[in-house]
C-alpha cells in the first residue's frame, strides 16, 4: 500500500499553477472539502472558490467548464478548479495534460488510502483509547506520518519498551 502524502498533491498543484501562470489551483472533494490548493490567496479564499465550483457542478452535473477566468476538470473523486489569467484556457490545455494525468494517478492513490484508513480506524476503535492512540501514531493512521517508539514514548512520558508492549498487546487483540 502506498501512503499518499498530502505534499504530493500540493506539489503537483503548485507545478500546475506555475506552468499555467494561474492565480490559484484548487482541488476539492465533491462534498466541498478542500483537499489541496496552491497559488495566491488564502486557504479560505481557495475553499470559497472550490465550494462555488462544486455547487455549480452539483446543480448542473453535465455543465462544461467555461472558457473564462475559472476552468475546472472533474475527476472521479475530486474537482480541480484553475483560476487563471489567460484570455482562453484552451491555449494552455495541451501544456497541462501531463499534470491532469499525474493528478488523476495521485487521486486514485488518495482514494484507496482513505478507504484503507477508514477500515483501519474501524478496527482499532474497539481498543482502549491509549492503544488506539499508540497505533494511530505508530502507523501514521491519523496524519500519514508514522512515529518511532521513541517519539511516542516521549509524548506519553514512558519508556519505548512500554510503548512496544502496548503496541504488541493492541496488535494481538486485533488479530484475535
Amino acid at each position: 500500500m502506498t501512503w499518499i502524502d498530502q505534499y504530493q498533491l500540493t506539489d503537483c498543484l503548485q507545478r500546475l499553477c506555475d506552468a499555467t501562470e494561474s492565480n490559484a489551483v484548487i482541488l476539492m472533494s465533491p462534498t466541498h472539502h478542500l483537499l489541496a490548493w496552491a497559488g495566491k490567496g488564502t486557504q479560505t479564499e481557495a475553499t470559497e472558490i472550490g465550494v462555488a465550483v462544486t455547487r455549480l457542478l452539483q446543480q448542473q452535473p453535465n455543465r462544461m467548464s467555461p472558457d473564462g477566468p475559472v476552468w475546472w476538470h472533474v475527476f472521479p473523486t475530486a474537482i480541480l478548479a484553475v483560476c487563471h489569467q489567460h484570455t482562453s484556457i484552451s491555449t494552455i490545455l495541451p501544456d497541462i495534460s501531463e499534470y491532469l494525468q499525474e493528478l488523476g494517478r495521485l487521486l486514485e492513490q488518495y482514494a484507496q488510502y482513505e478507504v484503507t484508513r477508514t477500515q483501519i480506524r474501524e478496527v482499532i476503535h474497539r481498543l482502549p483509547r491509549v492503544e488506539q492512540r499508540i497505533l494511530s501514531l505508530r502507523y501514521g493512521i491519523t496524519d500519514g506520518q508514522p512515529r518511532t517508539l521513541a517519539e511516542i514514548s516521549h509524548e506519553f512520558g514512558v519508556s519505548p519498551e512500554r510503548i512496544e508492549e502496548l503496541e504488541t498487546r493492541a496488535l494481538h487483540t486485533i488479530r484475535h
